[in-house]
């Protein structure tokens, strides 16, 4: 029988360390133990294990020349997914947020740009949610309403900012000289006192009283035209209305995101999905009672002739980008066209099947 020392050893007689790295390797006049920590993804028990094991390793094998230690962690994730995932929210929220700031002091198109700034944010949620594998319908919400807060946020800061530089304009630079009281304050100082006086508030809380209490008026581009001013009323319900038209549609480009079918067993995400067939809309119950049951000859009996053209039923499976043919997913959806001529996808029925349903079933299918 090996000794743990011997079983330790490469093909060439050299000794390796649970990581797999050749102890001890000798490099500019010392010995150095290269820790081999990547290519584990996601994998952290396994990486742990490991981890230990060569903790274990060089507390027996102490150096005796000056031993360094080098790690290796290619491809290895430490960071958790939603920690990654809270930074990339906070930081696209506040960049989208200032520029909605920026591009508003020029001109505002009412509704738009925050429904643009909105979808801009989702669309970040989608890709970030992507690129962290991180699936879960509660996260989507909850970042989505993050996004919403971190645009309109920092939205609002950039207004209060400029805020302060107009009233410390009107106040002390360009203002009357007998108000020589106010000179020695900063423009933040300055801005907090008079909002304190007016609102009873200070600071970001204090700009929106203020915004609230003198209303808002809406005025046609260039100026001309109807004006449609607010009272404090409507002026309140109009920025929660900018609140919840930005969060919406960031909500709705995570959530769009998270409905994806997505492999838990390798943590990654299927593909868009082949097409295998389509079936009449009003065949649905008979066309889903063949597939629980796996009546292949069915579906073969229910399928159109022609391609999918809507309305009607389209099954597709989708094939996990990482153990392809491990795990088919099977999906049936409802093909609609919607107002403007674009095709909408309702599913209607989703599942996993093994490898051998899904060649029966293409090959059913085909004769």
């Amino acid at each position: 029988m090996l000794n743990k020392e011997e079983k330790l050893k490469g093909s060439g007689g050299l000794i390796k360390s649970p990581s797999g790295s050749l102890c001890p390797y000798y490099y500019m006049g010392g010995e150095l133990h290269p820790l081999k920590y990547g290519s584990y993804f996601n994998n952290k028990d396994k990486l742990f294990a490991v981890i230990k094991a060569e903790e274990k390793y060089i507390l027996k094998s102490a150096g005796k020349n000056n031993r360094r230690i080098w790690i290796d962690l290619y491809e290895t994730t430490l960071v958790n997914g939603i920690v990654m995932l809270v930074l990339a929210t906070i930081f696209a929220g506040i960049v989208l947020g200032l520029l909605l700031g920026f591009v508003g002091q020029f001109f505002f198109l009412v509704g738009i740009f925050p429904a643009l700034v909105g979808i801009a944010g989702g669309y970040v949620l989608a890709q970030a949610i992507k690129k962290f594998k991180m699936p879960n319908k509660a996260v989507a919400i909850l970042m989505g309403i993050l996004m919403g807060v971190m645009i309109y946020g920092s939205y609002t800061y950039f207004d209060y900012l400029q805020f302060q530089n107009q009233l410390y304009d009107a106040m002390v630079t360009f203002g009357d000289p007998t108000l020589y009281i106010f000179k020695d304050m900063d423009k933040a100082t300055l801005t907090n006192f008079l909002l304190q006086e007016t609102t009873g508030s200070t600071g970001l809380i204090g700009y929106w009283k203020s915004t609230v209490n003198a209303g808002i008026s809406i005025i046609s581009m260039g100026g001309m035209g109807s004006n449609f001013p607010f009272n404090p009323l409507w002026s309140t319900l109009y920025l929660i209305s900018e609140f919840l038209l930005i969060a919406g549609f960031a909500i709705k480009g995570a959530w769009e995101r998270v409905n994806r079918p997505f492999c838990s067993g390798c943590e990654a995400w299927y593909d868009e999905g082949k097409y295998l067939a389509s079936f009449e809309m009003q065949d649905e119950d008979k066309v889903i009672n063949a597939i629980e049951r796996d009546r292949f000859d069915d579906l073969k009996n229910l399928m159109r002739a022609e391609l999918s053209k809507p309305p009607c039923l389209v099954l597709k499976v989708h094939l996990c980008l990482n153990c392809h043919n491990e795990n088919p997913l099977l999906e049936l959806s409802r093909l609609t066209v919607g107002d403007k001529g674009i095709p909408k996808y309702k599913r209607c029925l989703r599942g996993l099947i093994t490898s051998s349903q899904l060649s029966e079933l293409e090959d059913k299918l085909r004769s």
